[in-house]
């Protein structure tokens, strides 16, 4: 029984810092797919393509910002762990349907016929930003509950 407690507490002690390396490589897989199609002007506003080129970036940015932190054994604050993970939870999960949207939008247009290899980047990207936002919603829920 002791054993399993401790287990179960040195889980939960690491768990932030798993998230983040989680959150860190959800990031940057979803900005390696969305490269292509965005660089080949699959976007229907410059604007959206920004945000969504924005908000990924910067939380990546920001997990590596708290995973060198933890490197060096700094100690991140509790409400402006809460702050940054619900915001780039939020960001996220806009950016992922910006995403969506984009690529049903270019997927039934006349004018214009992307190649499919680059409409599935898209929608890859899509689907890990979603992720990324889930992990960052969940690390928010970690955090309050046992940070």
């Amino acid at each position: 029984m002791a054993n399993e407690k401790s287990l179960k507490e040195s889980l939960l002690a690491a768990s932030p810092f798993l998230i983040k390396v989680v959150e860190i490589i959800l990031g940057l897989t979803s900005i390696c797919l969305i490269i292509s199609p965005y660089s080949s002007r699959l976007h229907t506003s410059t604007g959206r393509a920004g945000f969504v080129y924005s908000a990924l970036s910067g939380a990546v940015l920001v997990d590596l910002l708290i995973v060198v932190s933890h490197f060096l054994q700094q100690k991140i604050p509790k409400k402006p762990s809460l702050i940054v993970s619900c915001w780039y939870g939020v960001m996220l999960a806009i950016a992922a349907g910006i995403i969506f949207s984009d690529w049903r939008a270019l997927q039934f247009a006349l004018q214009v016929r992307p190649s499919k290899n680059r409409m599935d980047l898209m929608i890859s990207s899509a689907v890990t930003a979603t992720l990324t936002s889930v992990t960052f919603l969940a690390d928010f829920v970690l955090t309050f509950r046992y940070g």
